[in-house]
């Protein structure tokens, strides 16, 4: 299987595999909606748009990043920081309301993004036989 890495923090990358088709299916909602999804594992120097990632939590679950000018997590509460705060807050509004629409759930939020999980496999996790 193809290995990408992603920023974990500012000093530390992880392998990760390659997008899943749940996953795909997220940046397909997201393009639909008319946002840029910049893609898993590649340089986002100056690039501002969301990128999709598996959820630690679990596979099957996506993690939404904003990037505003290269950088993901939410920027600080200072005054310099106003303009890449309100792209950020927006980029995730955006990414909230068209996975919403398509059905996906919003697990949780952090400043570094959100989780979500698409309406196939909440149906078949909600399906499933209890003893």
């Amino acid at each position: 299987m193809p290995q990408s890495t992603f920023a974990f923090s500012r000093e530390h990358t992880m392998p990760t595999p390659a997008l899943s088709d749940v996953h795909h299916s997220a940046a397909t909602v997201l393009t639909a909606a008319g946002l840029t999804v910049l893609d898993h594992g590649t340089d986002t120097a100056g690039a501002t748009g969301l990128r999709v990632r598996p959820a630690l939590r679990s596979p099957a679950h996506v993690f939404v990043a904003p990037v505003v000018n290269g950088l993901e997590d939410f920027p600080l509460p200072f005054p310099q920081h106003n303009d890449r705060r309100s792209a950020w807050v927006g980029l995730m509004q955006a990414a909230r309301k068209a996975l919403r629409a398509a059905g996906w759930e919003r697990l949780e939020e952090t400043p570094g993004g959100g989780e979500f999980i698409a309406p196939a496999c909440r149906t078949h996790a909600d399906s499933s036989p209890t003893s």
